[in-house]
């Protein structure tokens, strides 16, 4: 007698499919927003190849004024969310953090210490963006590093270690907001001209 088992294949063989099925709702899921132009740039260490990569970082802003910040891209990539009051306090932290790194060189000090935490309870689990400063060799390598649990899928985490120059460039993606905001709510108005 010859049994014949079936059996589910198993969630990896899966994976390119769901990842293009959540690429695919992505793209509906930033329905609505709008990009703020610019570009910002993070590192990324891959523990498979144990190697760096610099990774995309890119903000979107939607009517309500709510922040988006994805970062990495292709299968690696995590998108947070800051609600509307949360991205001044979101760029004063990276502001405390260049300062921070501006002592720690000074001081040659080497430490790790939380700068602030916008992580938001889901159905499942958390989400959202944490902050952490980084300093090592005597204060002469300092990051900010950026951890994303995906707002959308709990398994999507991406951290990136931003250098004092790619904070910056962060920091003015951020700073164009307001703007981009004003055009989003111009767009949409002049789009209602049309039903």
């Amino acid at each position: 007698v010859l049994f014949l088992m079936i059996r589910r294949p198993p969630r990896s063989t899966l994976f390119p499919y769901t990842t293009l099925f959540r690429s695919l709702v992505s793209v509906s899921a930033n329905a609505g927003t709008r990009e703020v132009q610019g570009t910002a740039t993070g590192r990324y260490y891959n523990d498979v190849w144990q190697s760096w990569s610099e990774e995309p970082i890119s903000v979107y802003i939607d009517h309500k004024g709510n922040t988006y910040i994805k970062g990495g891209e292709g299968l690696i990539f995590a998108r947070g969310f800051l609600y509307a009051g949360e991205r001044t306090k979101f760029i004063e932290l990276l502001k405390k953090g260049l300062k921070w790194a501006e002592t720690a060189k000074k001081e040659k000090v080497e430490i790790t210490k939380e700068l602030g935490s916008f992580m938001k309870s889901g159905s499942f689990d958390q989400y959202g963006i944490r902050l952490t400063f980084f300093a090592a060799n005597k204060g002469r390598q300092t990051d900010i590093i950026l951890y994303m649990v995906d707002f959308d899928n709990m398994f999507n985490k991406i951290t990136l270690y931003l250098n004092p120059v790619q904070v910056k460039s962060l920091i003015k993606l951020l700073e164009k907001v307001p703007q981009t905001l004003k055009e989003l709510k111009e767009y949409e108005r002049k789009s209602k001209m049309f039903k």
